[in-house]
């Protein structure tokens, strides 16, 4: 590193530092209001630079790398430090990546624990950290990743690892997060609870899911036996309509369009990607794609992708976001094994497995699928 570079990175720790100690001794402006209940929240340990110099993130090797379009920008998460024997949390790194030349421009360094996939939302970039001594909602700075808010996360002392889905929805003018058992209302301007709603009796897992305008609120929860995608009041959120969904897991809401919300469920042996109307949330059988636990469907770009990174062409192609037509097949399939991260600006972002991790490949978009 040059001394000039050095002498920046300097600064801003400092800075950033400066920050923390303010913030411990003045009252936090962050606290859950008096009608949640009154929890301690565990430190949250970050350290935010500037950007890493030319190299570009692209062609680099992460270990388990995600890739999350939000608010316009790329936003690239890996482990620094993988997960530990025993189930010890990895270290997460989160890079603010140029979609153009790839280069990071910002990066957060988290304490070991599960970091949830971004969200831009009123201005800031929102994610969760769950550590082992709880989970967190983190209120970043979209440019420069420094936080600039959190609240702990109320009823959820056993952070889940192994579920990472949407976590976090806008909609309402409200950020909606998954509390386990409770579905939580949050007000942007503060990051204080406003509204703390019950879930299913028995629901173990719930992913969240929102138009593009913020005027549809989509809820996927799965209890012990039985689960449900529901369409949800993004003011109240009361449930308007509901569909029944079978599987050891909650289905991964993939995007609402139009009339219509795609999810991918998993059942244990096999998946389906699938199409419900928003009003009812009838499920279109004739939509309904088969594939292997993996399979998954994205709204972006104006259309639907599926993908599952072992089904060939047949499983990875772009469609119609309101029918499910099949458009075209994807440029990378399962001859590479390749995950779709995301779709923006007229890019496919994959992860490439390679020795170590995996490399992140960027691919223009086909034309049949524009």
């Amino acid at each position: 590193m040059s001394a000039r570079r050095a002498a920046v990175a300097a600064a801003m720790l400092a800075l950033f530092a400066a920050v923390l100690a303010l913030a411990a001794g003045c009252a936090s402006p962050y606290a859950a209001p008096a009608a949640t209940p009154s929890v301690s929240r565990p430190a949250v340990t970050s350290q935010v630079t500037a950007g890493r110099g030319a190299g570009s993130m692209f062609g680099a090797i992460f270990a388990n790398p995600d890739l999350t379009a939000a608010g316009g920008a790329l936003y690239l998460r890996w482990d620094q430090q993988p997960q530990g024997p025993g189930g010890a949390p990895p270290r997460v790194v989160l890079d603010r990546v140029d979609p153009v030349t790839g280069q990071a421009t910002a990066q957060n360094m988290f304490s070991p624990g599960w970091v949830s996939p971004p969200v831009a939302a009123a201005g800031a970039l929102w994610l969760t950290d769950s550590t082992t001594a709880g989970r967190v909602l983190l209120r970043l700075d979209p440019g420069t990743l420094m936080v600039t808010g959190e609240l702990r996360i109320p009823g959820e002392e056993a952070p889940d690892a192994g579920d990472l889905g949407q976590q976090l929805a806008f909609a309402g003018g409200w950020l909606w997060a998954d509390g386990g058992t409770q579905l939580l209302r949050i007000a942007p301007a503060t990051a204080a609870v406003t509204a703390v709603i019950p879930l299913t009796a028995g629901t173990f897992s719930s992913r969240l899911g929102a138009s593009p305008d913020g005027s549809t609120l989509v809820v996927s929860e799965m209890g012990t036996r039985s689960g449900a995608v529901q369409r949800r009041d993004p003011e109240t959120g009361a449930v308007l309509a509901s569909a029944a969904m079978g599987g050891p897991a909650s289905a991964s809401i993939g995007g609402v369009t139009g009339a219509s919300v795609w999810v991918a469920q998993p059942t244990g042996n096999f998946g389906f990607v699938e199409r419900l109307s928003l009003a009812t949330m009838t499920p279109d059988h004739a939509s309904d794609v088969g594939g292997t636990n993996a399979i998954g469907a994205l709204v972006a770009d104006g259309a639907l992708w599926v993908t599952d990174y072992i089904g060939g062409t047949a499983r990875n192609y772009c469609a119609s976001a309101a029918t499910g037509r099949v458009l075209a097949p994807l440029p990378v399939t399962a001859t590479a094994q390749a995950r779709l991260l995301a779709v923006t600006g007229g890019h496919l972002y994959y992860a490439v497995p390679a020795a170590g991790g995996s490399w992140i490949r960027a691919v223009p978009v086909p034309a049949a699928c524009r």
